[in-house]
């Protein structure tokens, strides 16, 4: 072919350049010299027209290499709306916008405001030192900063501590609810309940060991424990012996009773105890009272002797029955009522009921 001028060259067809057309190209051989090679239509497009192709930055081992010209900025302190930052997507090798940040240095800390919420997407955050919260807008109606559940699918909120779980507060811990379920874990320690009242549901009851009343400071501040209305005491039913012989725990209840079906063995025992070993101990019920029926199943009269762990004249009768209570006729029932102050227990009895 002879040579033309690019003027004089005819325009391309409609069949344009194929995948068998060359072009002429030149190749460095080093040293500053080079040699001419035929380039096809692909390798102009790529290397030519296209300097980073496709196929030159996929696939692994690629290096890429961006020309800073020495306008760099430090992104870790600018504004995340100014200088959004790009992340490598492990799974593609995409380059993605990053929902979070990270940075090199501890100089500088990150102040970091977020236009939206941050979505984990059900995945943990780990290895949290300190999370400092402080919020001046208002969120949901409240203007302070919280914790909950935005899932919007009713699932439960977990504080889980491997130890203790501390929860405090400068003034005072706020807890708003249909009600505590505390069922699983019982309260340790003293509590203390201050400026209002511990209301018990009137459907429920409260059980516990011991109340005490605690006078106050003041000098008017009488401990003193009110009922408005009826109190009582559940009835204990205490133990006879074939031989009549009778033992009452002052601790089973103030209110108890016992009847006696021997009439040959006249005379017999009622022995007071309050402690597993059947000891009396002077400190366990000192201020207590018992009040207790005795009923004689037989026709016999019968003459019981009232005794503390087996010591004989411990307990006080008036002059009306003095010194060891009132006999218990045949087929009739007695009331008693001992009240115990310091070591003494004194007693009273009203005798003669027909039952």
């Amino acid at each position: 072919m002879a040579n033309k001028k690019i003027s004089q060259l005819t325009s391309m067809g409609t069949v344009g350049i194929g995948s068998e057309d060359y072009f002429v190209t030149s190749e460095s051989l080093g040293g500053g010299n080079y040699a001419t090679v035929k380039s096809t239509a692909l390798q102009v497009s790529e290397y030519v027209l296209n300097p980073i192709s496709a196929t030159q930055i996929s696939g692994d081992n690629k290096n890429i290499y961006f020309d800073n010209n020495d306008n760099w900025v430090d992104a870790s302190n600018q504004s995340v709306e100014s200088f959004p930052f790009l992340q490598v997507r492990k799974s593609d090798g995409l380059l993605v916008t990053g929902s979070g940040i990270a940075f090199d240095t501890t100089s500088v800390p990150w102040n970091y405001k977020a236009a939206q919420d941050i979505q984990m997407q059900g995945q943990n955050i780990t290895g949290a030192g300190n999370i400092g919260f402080g919020n001046s807008n208002a969120i949901g109606g409240l203007d302070r900063s919280r914790i909950y559940n935005s899932d919007g699918n009713g699932t439960d909120l977990q504080l889980l501590g491997y130890q203790d779980l501390i929860v405090s507060g400068n003034r005072n811990i706020l807890l708003k609810a249909q009600g505590i379920d505390a069922s699983l874990t019982p309260f340790v320690g003293e509590v203390k309940v201050t400026g209002g009242n511990l209301d018990i549901d009137p459907d429920y009851s409260l059980r516990v060991n011991e109340i005490q009343g605690v006078q106050g400071s003041t000098a008017n501040d009488d401990a003193s424990i009110s009922i408005n209305g009826a109190s009582r005491h559940v009835p204990a039913q205490y133990a006879v012996a074939s031989n009549n012989y009778t033992t009452i725990n002052w601790r089973d209840s103030n209110i108890q009773y016992g009847t006696v079906t021997n009439g040959s063995q006249t005379a017999f025992n009622v022995d007071f105890f309050n402690t597993a070993a059947n000891t009396w101990d002077s400190s366990l019920s000192d201020g207590q009272t018992l009040t207790f029926y005795l009923k004689n199943n037989t026709s016999a009269t019968l003459s019981p002797t009232f005794k503390l762990d087996g010591a004989v004249g411990d307990v006080e009768w008036g002059d009306q029955y003095y010194p060891n209570g009132p006999s218990l006729y045949g087929s009739q029932t007695s009331v008693y009522t001992f009240l115990k102050i310091g070591t003494k227990v004194f007693g009273s009895a009203i005798t003669g009921y027909a039952i």
